[in-house]
């Protein structure tokens, strides 16, 4: 770590550290005090140190410099894992075998959550050997089961008849408008009036609502979306403008809620999609966006991914769509496809 240095124009001591400049404040002898806190924080671990110590330093780091979100992801799994191990099993007697029981022991968990888990738990080592604080992870040749990939996804015609199950105008906002932006189900929840540019036909939210929290995450609209937007911001200009019928900006607990019910009332009504949630109907956006000529590249961008591949890799469904695949080699030949 560097040593500090007193900014004039800021009339303040900071120092640069993990990658960002940190203000340690106008006092000389506060700074270097705090100064040594954070040398002793990022003091080197060795074999003879516990497993439980290295986790709740990586997880004192995460809920300082991630999101909120992502802290309860890791600490969700790393403290499963602790609890697993015993929190006095040191670094140096850590092995593959623990990773191994931990997740056969977990009967509920299937491969993308025990995906999930393994990454939560090597992230703990490798943010370790990245900040120098350990030579090298005991969990380096611990492998990532594959995870499941998402098949269930909202088609036009499915989406049509999911509206007809819903009576609230609230929840169909909600369901209209990730059909209509193929934003994902957190960042519509985040969505207020400040944050739209109706003229422009986009919704900006800033970066630190973003995921990645590094770049501004811009919705773009259709004609139908922003006539919904318009309409919500003239109801609601203050605060999220998604809102369940009890006035409240909807949570993951209420969204899940009113899917599960939904599916009850589609498997009534002998039309069932099974697996539905919001997530699908933000896969729904992907392949129909496809299927009408959208290049995947542009599809990616509309659906704020930074790696372009993501589309192909878990978003788009078109293997399953024989019909248009009959009907797309037809046309890479030049051909009509006559049945």
């Amino acid at each position: 770590m560097r040593k500090p240095f007193f900014k004039k124009s800021h009339k303040s001591w900071y120092v640069h550290h993990q990658g960002r400049m940190q203000k340690l404040g106008p006092d000389k002898d506060e700074a270097f005090r705090r100064y040594h806190e954070l040398m002793a924080d990022d003091a080197p671990v060795s074999d003879g140190d516990r497993v439980a110590t290295l986790a709740n330093a990586y997880l004192e780091w995460c809920q300082k410099n991630r999101s909120a979100q992502t802290y309860d992801f890791y600490q969700k799994f790393i403290s499963s894992f602790i609890r697993s191990t015993g929190v006095k099993l040191l670094i140096g007697n850590l092995k593959p075998f623990h990773v191994t029981n931990w997740l056969d022991s977990q009967k509920r968990w299937n491969d993308t959550t025990k995906h999930n888990a393994v990454r939560a738990v090597k992230r703990v080592f490798n943010w370790a050997v990245r900040d120098g604080r350990l030579q090298k992870s005991p969990l380096l040749t611990v492998e990532r089961p594959t995870p499941r990939r998402r098949e269930v996804f909202v088609s036009v015609d499915q989406f049509e008849l999911i509206l007809k199950q819903v009576a609230d105008q609230q929840f169909r906002d909600y369901l209209q408008f990730l059909s209509e932006t193929g934003a994902r189900p957190q960042e519509a929840k985040l969505v207020e009036a400040r944050h739209c540019e109706l003229d422009a036909a986009r919704i900006v939210l800033p970066a630190s609502d973003a995921k990645g929290k590094r770049f501004p995450r811009v919705i773009y609209l259709t004609e139908a979306a922003c006539r919904l937007v318009a309409r919500i911001c003239q109801e609601q200009p203050d605060g999220p403008l998604l809102r369940n019928m009890d006035g409240n900006p909807w949570t993951k607990d209420s969204v899940n809620c009113r899917f599960r019910r939904l599916r009850a009332r589609l498997e009534k009504a002998e039309t069932p999609i099974p697996g539905l949630c919001a997530t699908a109907v933000r896969h729904g956006f992907a392949t129909t966006a496809l299927k009408n000529g959208v290049d995947p590249v542009t599809v990616s961008i509309l659906m704020g991914h930074a790696d372009a591949s993501q589309v192909a890799k878990t978003y788009q469904h078109l293997a399953v769509d024989s019909e248009f695949l009959r009907n797309s080699i037809a046309k890479a030949r030049g051909r009509r496809q006559t049945s």
